[in-house]
């Protein structure tokens, strides 16, 4: 924690507003069906829940915006 308070600490002082870490952690709120399909492609791939949804979601943001 010591380097993340020295990186707000000298954000604060060159005026530029300090990201935050994120905690790594994400709670979802999902239909019972879309939480039945996304554990069923995962177990299909041969990944847990945890694994898919963030392959999935790494994809998603890393795919160009048209």
């Amino acid at each position: 924690m010591i380097a993340v308070d020295h990186y707000i600490e000298v954000s604060k002082k060159r005026g530029v507003p300090a990201q935050k870490p994120y905690s790594c952690k994400l709670i979802l709120r999902m239909p019972p069906e879309v939480h039945a399909r996304c554990a069923m492609m995962a177990e299909a791939n041969g990944k847990s829940l945890n694994q898919w949804v963030v392959e999935v979601l790494e994809q998603e943001v890393s795919a160009p915006v048209d």
